[in-house]
């Protein structure tokens, strides 16, 4: 039996289609979890809090506003832990319009494999932060970054090419709570 919820405290009422009633926190062993802990490789600007948050950026607000994390190294990582093994039904993620990032999820946190990528000339902005969202009937639907579900607990996002200015705004994760660990495939 399946049961979707978002990884993401959810403030925000434009964010509300991605998810199912009632959905609106992260429960983790029948414990409110509001943010889920982030963390980050290389050097970076803006709480870590802001990408899991649940506010969606305005669309082409400046890649550097205060609400985003920047970055200008494609070394610069960040992950998201989920607290355990998760079925990874949907993302959605606001980055720089301009610039081509990586999802990657692990079981393990130390061996990642790739799950999508928003490619610079996807989306539907030509300036500043756009959204994307991999969920068919949410307003920020992106085909290119449709994936099948995956059984992750981490979530790695980077930026893998562009102009040295990459932004994330949000990163939401949908998942589906299983019974068992055991049902859950990995990536």
């Amino acid at each position: 039996m399946h049961s979707p919820r978002l990884i993401s405290f959810i403030l925000a009422s434009s964010v509300l289609a991605l998810l199912p009633a009632g959905a609106l926190l992260a429960q983790e062993h029948g414990s409110e979890r509001p943010f889920p802990h982030v963390s980050a490789a290389g050097e970076y600007a803006g709480d870590l809090r802001y990408m899991v948050d649940g506010i969606l950026p305005d669309e082409e607000a400046a890649w550097d506003c205060l609400l985003n994390i920047a970055w200008e190294d494609t070394a610069t990582s960040f992950v998201v832990d989920l607290g355990s093994v998760q079925r990874v039904e949907h993302v959605l993620v606001c980055v720089d319009n301009n610039d081509t990032y990586c999802i990657d999820a692990s079981i393990d946190g130390a061996e990642f494999a790739h799950v999508l990528t928003i490619e610079a000339d996807d989306g539907e902005v030509e300036f500043g932060i756009d959204c994307f969202a991999s969920e068919e009937s949410h307003p920020e639907y992106e085909t290119a970054i449709a994936f099948a579900p995956v059984g992750a607990r981490y979530i790695r996002m980077r930026a893998i090419d562009g102009d040295g200015a990459y932004a994330v705004g949000e990163l939401q994760i949908q998942t589906a709570l299983r019974q068992s660990p055991h049902e859950i495939s990995g990536p």
